[in-house]
């Protein structure tokens, strides 16, 4: 990396100054039209409004809301450039590079940011869209040979030229020549701010392997397996944005769904897309997806964040064997085994009465059920008898009410009801041996008690959840709405591999991408490997890893990796201060807290992590008496928080704080395998400040300190 002369200094102000002066006649013509197309649609909507009794039929009615919608479309177009333009006024571009195709003798000059700003007098490109082809070898390429895929194919020749810029307000403040380290200057920088209230965009400091990623546009199905901070749900939200540039033609925001963690890591991604110059796409979290999709059996269903509550602050050893098996391979056999005899039975119909008349024998009606097209899946047999029926009737009748035609019909069906015949599996216990040959667990009693106890209260426990979904999908249908194109997963790691066959289930016709990391995965009873929950999507699933840390400091990094050993880790030299351990008597701890949060002023995202709610309630009052005002957040809370927060361990996962406080770091909360990857992914959440407390350490932070990995402070 080396700093450019003073001629070259001077040329680049007077380029950005050109820039500048294209960017803000382009603002003030898209303000103007803006404030036009805000004028329209007032007078529109006020003649909609005026003239309503006036319209003659639902057809017209219906022209004039489809006028409406594309003026409104259009003015949030005008509306999304003006954002952008707004952006580009601040950071018009951030880096050059001068390409030179073979056979050519003069290189051309791309400079590279958020958006095109383009001369349109001249029809000349000044500043070059990031996810256009050719601003690919930015992030790809050092100086010397390189290409990029081009509508018309791939095209060859060499970088002689590569800066990176920072511009503030519109002022040239650094320009350097700079090939593709890493670890260079701008993107130290960008590593080392506080975190912003939410994720930002990255585009200034996008690395060569997240731009593979980012840009692949053959695989259908992509499962990124990353290391905690290696930027997997930025690239995906980049990639979003991305695929929504190279084919606006095709999609659309809303044809893109994204399943996260929670609502807060919802609410945490948010702005990332806006920045980027795309709306957001639909959201979602499994839970979403549940309680809409099992809204007809009127239950209360519980969330992840509930179930690993009782699960880590409840000694259940019966609630923790039971969850453990229905969330188990084991018990996704017996369903599919359980669905194989539903579809062999002979179901039973009642004749079918329509305007006081028998239209359809019961014979026939079973006929067509259980011969003719028993071939089918039951959901989709369903929906085929009654096409037939309801076509064979209206045939011998002039004229009759279609839909009240078919209310019969349905009327007559059995009741094949997906929650009906999910307890059955509870209340006939018999039901497990004439099912095949499944594997009949030892406690099928308890299990069958437990269950019916919670169901008899209407609550569905979330290890019920995906298997009633799943006999759902197959009975009845799901209630998921069309039109998704592509489904991103993140945290993948702590869905059970029946989620994962749900979600491909529900979107059949989607794209995937599937972010996870195996060793971040927190809850005790979901264990699988990734090569099991990528054959969901068969042999058509690309899998890449991702072992370079940008989020943590090189110490935090390193103490993590003792945790939870990588021996392909790479960390980037973002060197800070070494993570410490306090030994504190549980009766000193809130005061040794407040002591060191009043020393942590300069961050502006500060989280005490404790392993359960339960726990969180304890620590938030115990501050509070100490006038320190805190926050918590829990799995039902729907923004992330800036400040002093304390938040359970479960809800933490894909979030990030400028520092970290871990309590209770003891052999009773963290000891043992199975909490291992907790503690490793509690660790990996801080940026620049780990901190943990305990009156008797665990063990590996005690083996870490004599590795001088972690510094011992305090007395016990």
């Amino acid at each position: 990396m080396s700093m450019i002369t003073k001629k070259e200094w001077d040329q680049e102000e007077k380029y950005l100054q050109h820039v500048m002066e294209v960017i803000n006649d382009d603002y003030q013509q898209i303000t103007a039209q803006r404030a036009e197309r805000s004028g329209d649609l007032q007078n529109y909507r006020r003649y909609l409004w005026e003239n309503r009794r006036d319209f003659n039929n639902l057809y017209e009615i219906a022209e004039y809301e489809d006028r409406l919608r594309e003026d409104l479309r259009g003015y949030q177009v005008v509306s999304d450039r003006q954002a952008l333009l707004e952006k580009a006024m601040q950071m018009p571009y951030f880096g050059r590079i001068d390409f030179r195709e073979l056979d050519q003798g003069q290189a051309e000059s791309l400079y590279i940011g958020l958006t095109s700003i383009i001369n349109r007098e001249k029809f000349d490109i000044l500043v070059t869209d990031w996810r256009a082809p050719a601003a690919s070898m930015y992030y790809d390429y050092e100086i010397g040979p390189a290409s990029y895929l081009a509508p018309d194919g791939e095209i060859e020749g060499h970088i002689v030229l590569k800066r990176q810029f920072k511009v503030k307000k519109g002022q040239l403040i650094l320009a350097v020549d700079t090939g593709i380290r890493i670890d260079d200057d701008i993107l130290l920088e960008t590593l080392s701010k506080s975190r912003n209230p939410r994720m930002q965009q990255i585009v200034y400091s996008i690395q060569r392997e997240q731009n593979q990623i980012i840009r692949d546009r053959s695989s259908r199905y992509l499962w990124i397996q990353g290391v905690a901070g290696s930027g997997k749900t930025s690239i995906a939200l980049h990639r979003i944005a991305y695929l929504l540039y190279h084919r606006r033609q095709h999609l659309r925001a809303e044809n893109f769904v994204i399943f996260s963690p929670n609502q807060i890591f919802l609410d945490y991604i948010s702005d990332v897309l806006p920045e980027l110059g795309e709306e957001n796409t639909r959201q979602f979290t499994f839970f979403d997806c549940a309680v809409k999709t099992l809204a007809p059996y009127n239950l209360q269903i519980e969330d992840i964040s509930e179930q690993l509550e009782s699960l880590l602050s409840e000694s259940s050893d019966l609630r923790t064997s039971i969850a453990n098996y229905k969330m188990s391979p084991e018990f996704n056999s017996v369903l599919t085994s359980y669905l194989q005899y539903l579809q062999q039975l002979k179901w039973r119909f009642k004749k079918i009465i329509f305007a006081r008349r028998c239209v359809f024998t019961a014979q026939d009606a079973e006929y067509l059920f259980n011969v003719e097209y028993a071939h089918l899946p039951l959901a989709e047999r369903i929906e085929q008898v009654v096409n037939r029926i309801v076509y064979l009737v209206s045939s011998n009748y002039k004229s009759l009410n279609e839909e009240k035609l078919r209310q019969a019909v349905l009327e007559a069906f059995p009741k094949i009801n997906a929650y009906t015949l999910y307890r059955r599996l509870f209340n006939e216990l018999n039901l497990w041996e004439d099912i095949g040959p499944v594997s009949i667990p030892n406690n099928l009693k308890e299990m069958s008690k437990y269950t019916n106890s919670s169901l008899n209260k209407g609550k569905l426990l979330y290890e019920d959840v995906a298997p009633l979904m799943y006999l759902q999908a197959y009975l009845e249908g799901l209630n998921i709405d069309g039109g998704v194109r592509h489904v991103v997963i993140d945290e993948a790691q702590d869905y059970t591999i029946l989620q994962l066959k749900l979600l491909k289930l529900m979107f059949a016709d989607a794209d995937f991408t599937v972010l996870g990391d195996i060793n971040q995965a927190i809850h005790p009873l979901n264990r699988w490997k990734i090569k099991d929950a990528s054959s969901i999507f068969k042999d058509k699933c690309k899998v890449i890893e991702l072992n370079k840390c940008y989020r943590s400091t090189v110490e935090i990094a390193r103490l993590a990796d003792f945790i939870s050993p990588n021996p392909n880790l790479k960390i980037i030299e973002r060197r800070g201060i070494t993570p410490a351990l306090h030994q504190t008597v549980p009766a000193q701890l809130a005061q040794a807290l407040k002591s060191l949060i009043e020393r942590l002023t300069e961050h502006e995202s500060i989280a005490i992590i404790c392993k359960t709610l339960k726990r969180c309630q304890q620590v938030k009052s115990e501050l509070e008496e100490l006038q320190l005002e805190v926050k918590i957040m829990t799995g039902a809370s729907r923004q992330f928080s800036t400040g002093l927060t304390v938040l359970p361990s479960y809800v933490s996962k894909g979030l990030e704080f400028d520092a970290v406080i871990i309590i209770d770091a003891d052999e009773q909360n963290y000891g043992g395998t199975d909490n291992r990857n907790l503690l490793y992914t509690l660790t990996t959440r801080a940026l620049h400040d780990l901190h943990l407390f305990a009156a008797e350490p665990l063990e590996i932070l005690t083996q870490a300190a004599r590795q001088e990995l972690i510094v011992l402070k305090g007395e016990r």
